[in-house]
């Protein structure tokens, strides 16, 4: 996700709903091509979390409505460092090492959109998203680490 500035929710929520496709869609295509069964299993658990963002997003899109939630945003890192990847490296190690960047770079544009929103409900929101997206990544950091 790249930082912009949006002039309304709607067009920060759009955006993420569009975000969330495309990190579906890669994770999807990640698990069909993989044979080791653990791998599938980790790309298919991050594909349905993308859906189910995809699906938050979308509801608050098409409602307009937002239902509390009672959440406490836990410390945000300040500096997550993005891998550089140097050929030539396994193209399996890269496709975990790319995921990990994205799912940082969604850490980043989800908490933006947090920080800059008036509304609490949608901060909380943007926060809660912003710890998935965390989580994401440490799933991905330690399956790269059984790989090395």
């Amino acid at each position: 996700m790249n930082p912009k500035e949006f002039q309304t929710i709607r067009e920060a929520l759009a955006y993420c709903i569009d975000q969330e496709h495309l990190s579906y869609e890669q994770y999807s295509r990640n698990a069909k091509r993989t044979l080791n069964l653990h791998q599938k299993s980790i790309w298919e658990q991050l594909a349905n979390d993308e859906l189910r963002h995809k699906a938050l997003l979308s509801s608050l899109l098409d409602n307009h409505q937002f239902l509390s939630m009672s959440y406490t945003p836990d410390a945000n890192p300040e500096n997550l460092d993005f891998l550089q990847i140097e050929k030539p490296v396994n193209p399996v190690k890269e496709i975990f090492m790319k995921a990990i960047n994205a799912e940082i770079e969604a850490y980043y544009g989800y908490r933006d959109i947090a920080q800059k929103s008036s509304e609490t409900e949608m901060k909380n929101l943007f926060h809660l998203l912003s710890q998935e997206e965390l989580v994401h990544k440490q799933t991905l950091e330690e399956e790269l680490a059984t790989l090395e």
